[in-house]
């Protein structure tokens, strides 16, 4: 019931909270404790919790090292790291081994495509290591900016979303991974969730053509006008990221056939979100959420954004600017529900309501990458699952 649970002195204050664990910190209810832990060297020592009255724990201790993703590789290579995640290493990888947060320039998309296929195969060739798959607990989505431009017209934005094929964006992104290339079809529940239902045919059968005709957008030698103005949207995406760029290439490429003129434009991750998605400055952005087991609790990514002091709407963390009190109430009815079925059917409204709107279009969930040297038990890729860390050990034949 109370996960994580930590001492009220750790919690009485946010400075409080916000300061690095240290040799004091030794409380624990759970299979380990803390019994060593260097801030500077990186490393906390968890042993098995002789208080613990579960299950024992099978490893004695378990030892936790920051590492860069940029160095976890070479940490497997020479023996220092039995288990070790390794999206990011893939995602981010760069020709001369720096992350691609802090690389000298950005590297070009066909850079990253190799850099990225060089990490991954090193990291399939490790010797005793194999690499373990899983969709994340986590989606890849295309969020449209509905309080600007001509997306603020759902026509337009239903458009966007039927001239994505969600299939071929799916492969491009997460082909060259060996991960199952897997379109997402709902905003609120993840392939294999309970409930899960592909809800995509509620934007109707209407042609991105008809749609846009429809809205006052001409054709004219392929590319759509309207009042001599013509239809051009800036596509937001994370620099640096491989799987990011091949999913922008094949958005771009796709929304070019029904007549949108798109630009790329690629900014530093930590800038992604205070200097461009929370101000509104974008049209079409590409990024990423985590999401948990309770699936109404995404309630705030697309809640209907209401007025705040100055009487200008709070968008909290739905960027696209949009929403419906319709949704917004489905959404706490099945934050409430007791009854799965009831609960299920309510999220499954809601779902369809997301995709008539056309703010936001799931795309695909994303990878889990994590290698686990031969002979460890009870570690992978884990998805939606909960570590058993008292599982977690070296096997003994």
């Amino acid at each position: 019931m109370f996960t994580p649970l930590y001492p009220a002195a750790r919690t009485t204050t946010a400075d409080a909270f916000n300061q690095p664990l240290d040799g004091s910190f030794h409380t624990s209810a759970g299979p380990f404790t803390l019994t060593a832990y260097d801030h500077d060297g990186g490393k906390a020592t968890l042993g098995r919790n002789p208080r613990w009255w579960g299950d024992r724990a099978k490893a004695d201790a378990i030892d936790f090292r920051a590492v860069p993703a940029s160095g976890r590789l070479d940490a497997l290579d020479h023996g220092d790291l039995d288990i070790a995640a390794l999206g990011t290493t893939v995602d981010r990888a760069t020709a001369d081994g720096t992350d691609g947060e802090n690389a000298a320039a950005p590297p070009d998309a066909a850079a990253l495509a190799e850099a990225s296929a060089q990490a991954l195969k090193r990291a399939e060739a490790l010797p005793g290591l194999a690499v373990h798959r899983a969709p994340a607990a986590a989606f890849t989505q295309l969020t449209l900016n509905a309080a600007k431009g001509p997306l603020t017209d759902q026509g337009v934005r239903q458009a966007v979303a039927r001239a994505v094929d969600r299939g071929q964006v799916a492969t491009a992104a997460l082909g060259p991974l060996g991960v199952g290339a897997v379109p997402l079809g709902n905003h609120l529940l993840m392939a294999g969730q309970d409930g899960y239902r592909d809800n995509s045919a509620a934007l109707g059968t209407d042609s991105p053509a008809a749609l846009l005709d429809r809205a006052g957008w001409k054709e004219t030698a392929g590319k759509r006008t309207k009042d001599g103005k013509p239809l051009a949207l800036s596509l937001l995406v994370p620099d640096g990221s491989a799987t990011a760029r091949r999913t922008a290439d094949a958005l771009t490429g796709e929304l070019a056939k029904a007549g949108f003129a798109v630009t790329l434009k690629a900014v530093p991750a930590d800038s992604f979100v205070t200097d461009h998605l929370a101000k509104g400055d974008f049209d079409l952005a590409l990024f990423s959420w985590p999401v948990t087991a309770y699936p109404a609790d995404a309630r705030p990514l697309y809640a209907k954004p209401q007025p705040g002091p100055d009487g200008l709407p709070v968008d909290g963390r739905n960027y696209a600017g949009t929403g419906t009190a319709e949704i917004d109430r489905l959404l706490d009815r099945a934050g409430a529900e007791l009854d799965p079925v009831a609960r299920r059917s309510l999220l499954q409204q809601a779902d369809t309501r997301l995709w008539q709107l056309a703010d936001v279009v799931p795309l695909y969930q994303r990878p889990d990458l994590v290698a686990v040297r031969n002979g460890v038990a009870g570690a992978g890729a884990y998805g939606f699952a909960t570590p058993r860390y008292q599982d977690v050990g070296f096997r003994t034949t």
